[in-house]
C-alpha cells in the first residue's frame, strides 16, 4: 500500500465522480499510473524524447495488474538503490584509468537504450513448451528454466 495505493483510489472516485474524457485527465491518469510502476515523470519526459513508440509503450505499463506494477516499481527501486551505491565507486575506477565522465555516461545509455539482449535457451527442451504459447515466458512464471 501507502501513498500509491491512497492515490489509487482516490484517481478511482475521482474518475467515478468526474469521468476520464478530457485528454489532460487522461494523461494525468496515465502519468500516476506509472509512477505507480515506479515510472517517475522525469523518466515518463526522457523515454517520450528517445523512444520513437514511448506513448504506447506507456500505454501497455498502464493496462498491469496493480500487483505487477509493485513488482516493477520495486525492481526499479532496488536497482536504482543499487546504481546510486556502486556509481561513485565505478566514477573513480573510470577516472583511474583515464576516462572521463561523459564516456562512462556514453557507455550506461549504450547498455540502456541500445545493446542487443540475448536470452540462452535449451531449445531442444524448450521448443514443445514455446510452440504451444503464445508469449515467451520466464521461469517465474512456468516453474521451470532452461
Amino acid at each position: 500500500g501507502g501513498s500509491f495505493s491512497l492515490f489509487e483510489v482516490r484517481r478511482q472516485r475521482m474518475a467515478a465522480k468526474h469521468g476520464s474524457g478530457s485528454a489532460v485527465s487522461d494523461h494525468a491518469m496515465l502519468a500516476q499510473d506509472l509512477k505507480a510502476a515506479g515510472i517517475l515523470e522525469q523518466e515518463q519526459a526522457y523515454w517520450s524524447l528517445v523512444l520513437p513508440r514511448a506513448n504506447e509503450e506507456f500505454q501497455e505499463a498502464q493496462k498491469l495488474t496493480p500487483h505487477q506494477k509493485r513488482a516493477i516499481r520495486h525492481i526499479r527501486q532496488l536497482a536504482k538503490s543499487n546504481h546510486d551505491k556502486v556509481l561513485p565507486d565505478l566514477q573513480r575506477k573510470l577516472a583511474g584509468l583515464g576516462y572521463q565522465d561523459v564516456d562512462l555516461w556514453m557507455t550506461l545509455a549504450y547498455i540502456r537504450e541500445l545493446a542487443p539482449i540475448i536470452i540462452h535457451v535449451n531449445l531442444t527442451k524448450m521448443i514443445p513448451f514455446m510452440d504451444a504459447d503464445t508469449h515467451y515466458r520466464n521461469q517465474f512464471e512456468t516453474n521451470t528454466s532452461g
